[in-house]
């Protein structure tokens, strides 16, 4: 089922990524700013404090519906520059650059790393508030309390999920170097079947995304 946004009838493969395009028409101004004593940036809106203005900006962004970041292959657009860098290096890439120092093991990213690291140590820096036992990642202090709730746990880092599916796409992405989808035609490899699904759209002529001047993409 596709999702179809009503202002320029681009289509989405599921409600919350037409969610976040439709923001895109929704942009409001960010407010303009003042300037107050000792060169700090306010916001007008929760009194918060900036020493820098990109900050203030960034900030000003959590409340409005601005997403001026927008992924080039799928066109979904984020309020902060490092969120669609995250977007894209989890969704649209096989790279996996981060290496652990230990046995070698590689991840997506520097957070998934230190976080394996510990695993390889004795080190439990992060306590839970209601029982004071500590744990390995800070994950694993909520998960304390979840059992019921969220009866899928993962094996690694403790972490539970209150649905199998969501689970195995927790372990997939960030505690494993498979990629077991792979492309039908030039066999490039992804983490799963939506990543493989856009990819193949490059070797057809089928264009399902389209613009209000008519052109498909």
């Amino acid at each position: 089922k596709h999702h179809v946004c009503e202002q320029c009838n681009k289509k989405f493969t599921s409600e919350k990524y037409l969610s976040m395009h439709m923001s895109l028409h929704r942009a409001s101004t960010i407010p303009s700013f003042q300037n107050p004593p000792d060169g700090l940036w306010q916001c007008k809106l929760c009194d918060k404090l900036f020493a820098q203005n990109s900050n203030y900006k960034n900030h000003m962004r959590t409340h409005s519906n601005e997403r001026p970041y927008v992924c080039s292959t799928c066109s979904i657009g984020f309020k902060e520059r490092y969120h669609l860098k995250k977007h894209i290096l989890f969704k649209h890439t096989d790279e996996a650059k981060e290496e652990c120092r230990v046995c070698g093991k590689r991840f997506k990213d520097s957070t998934a790393v230190r976080a394996h690291e510990r695993t390889h140590s004795t080190e439990r820096p992060y306590s839970c508030m209601r029982c004071s036992k500590s744990f390995k990642t800070s994950e694993s202090t909520t998960a304390t309390a979840a059992t019921i709730d969220r009866p899928f746990r993962c094996d690694t880092c403790r972490v539970s999920f209150k649905l199998k599916v969501h689970l195995k796409k927790h372990c997939l992405y960030r505690h494993s170097t498979d990629y077991p989808c792979e492309c039908t035609f030039c066999g490039k490899k992804f983490k799963d079947s939506s990543a493989v699904k856009l990819h193949e759209r490059i070797h057809s002529d089928e264009r399902p995304f389209v613009c209000a001047c008519g052109k498909g993409f």
